[in-house]
């Protein structure tokens, strides 16, 4: 799940640090269970 995240907030958040977005994308995975979840973490 982590790895939707991440590719999520990459495509939202250009030219923002990969490690941060990692950061930000490993807790949003605690939480998260589908790609539906995913997506309105991402959007929130």
């Amino acid at each position: 799940m982590k790895k939707i995240i991440l590719e999520k907030l990459k495509a939202k958040f250009e030219g923002v640090s990969d490690s941060i977005l990692d950061r930000i994308a490993e807790k949003l995975a605690k939480t998260v269970k589908n790609e539906a979840d995913a997506t309105t973490a991402v959007e929130g």
